[in-house]
């Protein structure tokens, strides 16, 4: 028996077509599949970045005109999935934006500028889409991007005062990235040539609504667990040369 077929032609935006220039800290995927985020390069491309239809691939939309979009990435949750995490150009704002809506759901502004992005660029939330590690200069802090309980949700608002990790007991202390582990467990700082300095979150509240960052610099072996705080962080071991587990 057979069967009529209609040869249907979609439209294509011009330019080169790639999944991201970030790294696989980048993913296109959206947490349920149903859009993907691609680069639209070239000198005629237009729009950039595009969103994908997850069944078909077919253009969905371009960025939303109030979108001021820089380094983002899709939130982990199933609860969130058309959201994308992005911190602003200017280091400022930290934000939660839907990308099907165009409207921002959650904002920040951050108390010291990132120094790019979400951990330098290369961090991410994790998984729960809770937590995330700004990375300034010299400076690491976490935000609380959906406290819990016995604290205030949000709007409440939970940023950690920064932690400076200048004194990493190296040559060379200069951040190269700095991340928080799936789990939101830990956090990471990478510096210069792939020493890693790895610390544990502690996200209990304290009579302080805000979300610390404690710790000093890692050059004995010996673990130390300041006293208790929001959020605290603290150096977990020797600054090594090794690759990050997210756990």
């Amino acid at each position: 028996m057979g069967v009529a077929r209609e040869a249907v032609t979609v439209p294509l935006p011009a330019g080169d077509w790639s999944s991201s220039s970030g790294g696989p800290e980048h993913q296109p995927w959206n947490a349920d599949e149903t859009l993907i985020t691609i680069e639209n390069r070239g000198t005629r491309a237009s729009p950039s970045p595009l969103i994908l239809d997850g069944s078909t691939y077919e253009p969905k939309s371009g960025p939303c005109s109030n979108y001021p979009l820089w380094d983002y990435r899709w939130h982990p949750t199933l609860a969130h999935a058309h959201e994308q995490i992005n911190v602003t150009a200017d280091g400022l704002e930290l934000m939660w934006f839907d990308v099907v809506s165009c409207t921002k759901t959650r904002s920040w502004t951050l108390p010291i500028a990132a120094s790019y992005g979400i951990g330098s660029g290369k961090g991410n939330p994790s998984n729960d889409g809770r937590f995330v590690v700004i990375a300034a200069t010299t400076r690491v802090y976490v935000v609380d991007m959906d406290p819990q309980p016995p604290s205030a949700p949000y709007p409440h608002n939970r940023i950690g005062p920064p932690l400076d990790v200048s004194d990493c007991g190296l040559t060379d202390c200069t951040i190269g990235w700095a991340g928080i582990s799936a789990s939101g467990k830990y956090g990471v700082v990478s510096y210069s040539g792939d020493h890693e300095r790895v610390f544990e979150v502690d996200p209990r509240p304290s009579r302080s609504a805000r979300t610390r960052c404690r710790g000093a610099p890692t050059d004995t072996r010996a673990r130390r667990r300041p006293a208790s705080s929001p959020a605290s962080v603290t150096p977990a071991g020797r600054s090594t040369r090794s690759t990050t587990t997210r756990t």
